[in-house]
């Protein structure tokens, strides 16, 4: 028996249909295939495929880019912290070479007498116990020594480097004026002599 035409046209798309529909074994591209192809094209399934892989490589993208600025905040960190290391351990070498040229004005006022033996004990005792703290700090920071890089020092460090800076400078400013009244004296002349003192003509 034959079918008429439109029928036999009929029957080929419901049987390709048919063969279509059942050889669509998956949506993934991977998978290969025209039929698959031509099936993920028309359902949309490869373009969701598509637009998931790209979201998920955005979301890599800001990662990756948010942990390099975190990279880059870090070393920037450690460059302002060796900086400030290195400028505070600059202090404390300042400092020391300032505490012996203040223990050699402190020699120069007892050679001349340029203070009283208690003030010239006070000054002398404050500059010994500034130095004997500013050596403490310095070893423990290896100051001195080219093997060992600057460290961080520790706040309360810092505090007490600022308390010796302070002390130093008051022992500083009583040399100053030692020297001063030494030289306002030396530039006044020697105090005239009692009227007692002068020679009858």
């Amino acid at each position: 028996m034959r079918l008429p035409p439109d029928a036999s046209r009929l029957a080929a798309l419901v049987l390709a249909g048919a063969v279509t529909a059942g050889c669509v074994t998956s949506t993934d591209p991977r998978d290969g295939g025209l039929i698959n192809g031509v099936s993920g094209i028309i359902n949309g399934s490869y373009q969701r495929r598509v637009d998931q892989r790209q979201a998920e490589l955005d979301e890599l993208a800001r990662t990756r880019a948010e942990m390099d600025q975190k990279l880059r905040d870090t070393q920037q960190q450690r460059g302002e912290v060796a900086t400030e290391a290195l400028s505070l351990q600059q202090e404390l070498t300042d400092l020391q070479a300032q505490s012996e040229r203040t223990r050699l004005a402190l020699a120069e006022i007892h050679r001349n007498h340029l203070l009283r033996s208690e003030e010239l004990d006070m000054l002398g005792d404050e500059r010994n116990a500034i130095e004997r703290s500013l050596i403490d700090l310095m070893k423990r920071y290896g100051i001195g020594s080219d093997a060992v890089p600057a460290m961080p020092m520790a706040p309360t460090d810092v505090q007490e480097l600022r308390t010796l800076q302070a002390k130093q400078r008051r022992v500083d400013e009583a040399v100053e004026r030692a020297f001063a009244k030494s030289k306002k004296r030396a530039a006044n002349g020697p105090p005239a002599a009692p009227a007692w003192h002068e020679t009858a003509v």
